[in-house]
């Protein structure tokens, strides 16, 4: 009986003392770890730069058209942005509006609203657009739009002091139902070409409708930007 009091007595010590050692260790464990978790920096999300987040930093556009969106009604903020050419940050070029694309850009100088004689005429200043970049004459669904939305647009134009959107205007069309059917691939690049397969679809939209052009019958020219979108960022 005595040996198995005392043996009791040795195992009631053994599991005080492992306890005891638990207790010790694991608290000083919980403390390391919360130590090193506090030393280390907070998570944060990875910064992006403007031009891989497809913007590009241009303080004095982006306030130009902070002040322009003030000016809009709600409905209208959002819907338009000003581009600019990646290798050419300082002036805009495209002015974005919905999913069109108006040039603002020819020969290194700002200009909204071009002006041309003929179907032949307007067909090169597509074709020259800027910097081996080609250009896209309105078709009418594209002109409505832009015509539907020219308050909001001028608010940006008469801010970058370039010509505003008319309704009074004339303007050329080429009447096909989408752009696409004007691409400059489907012509080879050759003004002459497309002349030839668009001579007869040009119109010209009058406040009154579209009409057919008379000969060096002068309207304004409206140039979309279609393709080359990798070398345009917003600002």
């Amino acid at each position: 009986m005595e040996t198995i009091f005392y043996g009791s007595l040795l195992l009631n010590a053994g599991l005080i003392l492992l306890i005891i050692y638990w207790l010790f260790t694991g608290k000083t464990a919980f403390y390391t770890k919360k130590t090193k978790n506090e030393d280390l920096p907070a998570k944060t999300e990875p910064e992006i730069s403007p031009v891989a987040a497809g913007h590009i930093v241009n303080e004095t556009l982006h306030a130009l058209s902070s002040a322009c969106e003030e000016k809009l009604p709600l409905h209208f903020r959002g819907l338009i942005k000003i581009l600019v050419e990646c290798d050419k940050p300082e002036l805009p070029a495209i002015l974005q509006v919905g999913d069109l694309k108006i040039s603002i850009m020819r020969n290194r100088d700002n200009l909204s609203v071009l002006e041309a004689q003929t179907p032949l005429e307007a067909i090169c200043l597509a074709r020259d657009g800027y910097d081996g970049t080609g250009r896209y004459i309105t078709v009418p669904s594209e002109l409505e739009y832009i015509i539907r939305h020219k308050d909001a647009i001028n608010v940006y134009l008469r801010t970058l002091e370039l010509e505003p959107i008319s309704e009074t205007a004339n303007y050329w069309v080429v009447d096909v139902e989408t752009g696409r059917n004007t691409g400059w691939k489907r012509f080879d690049w050759d003004v002459n070409v497309a002349y030839k397969r668009l001579k007869n679809k040009f119109k010209i939209r009058t406040p009154a409708g579209y009409r057919i052009p008379r000969d060096h019958q002068s309207a304004k020219l409206i140039l979309l930007l279609k393709g080359w979108e990798h070398l345009f960022v917003e600002v």
